[in-house]
């Protein structure tokens, strides 16, 4: 009876450990998971862009939604695309953060990503939406949308190249303070479309 005793409290006190271990790994799951969504969702973008030959825009119109529509003709029961870039426009997909959890933002003391394409001059107010070239208007502001071409580059409104960085992380709460490590970026070269993903590990990107 000892014996079993003696197991059954080491199982537990194991069991609550590793409860503990995989509740504070729960919000850098949550932020890999946003990051590997929008990241997705780009690339999506960018190749239906060059497969079907027409241009992609994707509209970022919250801190924490962005719309992807096409400019062919209308996909019958498709909604209208909620950006300014004219009519012809259909939405064909949808990306939302859950804001008590991710945001589009730039956490305090988080630097600029390897790429350099900027993390606080350019992004819209209270977002991590980041582009160069006025993409989001100056003084930068949401909504705004970046267009993949036929060609698989990105270009602004006004056909302009544009580099630009996607910020996201948790923004703490009185329970819940800010996490560092949840820090996640999705960069994105304008001449050649390339995007890519990056974690922050409280000191650097990766």
């Amino acid at each position: 009876m000892v014996e079993l005793l003696t197991v059954i409290a080491i199982i537990g006190i194991v069991s609550a450990m590793a409860l503990v271990a995989f509740f504070n790994e729960m919000p850098t799951l949550r932020a890999d998971s946003a990051m590997q969504l929008l990241e997705s969702e780009l690339r999506q973008s960018r190749e239906a862009a060059v497969d079907q030959r027409r241009n992609y825009i994707v509209t970022f119109s919250g801190v924490g939604s962005s719309v992807t529509c096409s400019t062919g003709s209308i996909i019958p029961g498709a909604a209208a695309c909620p950006n300014s870039n004219g009519g012809g426009i259909n939405e064909v997909s949808s990306y939302v953060l859950d804001p008590s959890q991710m945001t589009f933002t730039v956490l305090t003391g988080v630097p600029d990503t390897p790429d350099a394409f900027g993390n606080t001059t350019t992004c819209a107010p209270s977002s991590g939406i980041c582009f160069n070239n006025s993409t989001c208007g100056s003084p930068a502001a949401l909504p705004c949308f970046i267009i993949f071409q036929g060609d698989g580059t990105v270009v602004n409104s006004s056909g302009t190249y544009v580099n630009g960085t996607v910020f996201m992380g948790q923004v703490g709460n009185a329970p819940n303070p800010t996490n560092p490590l949840t820090a996640r970026a999705i960069t994105i070269l304008g001449s050649t479309g390339r995007i890519k993903g990056y974690r922050y590990n409280g000191k650097t990107w990766f």
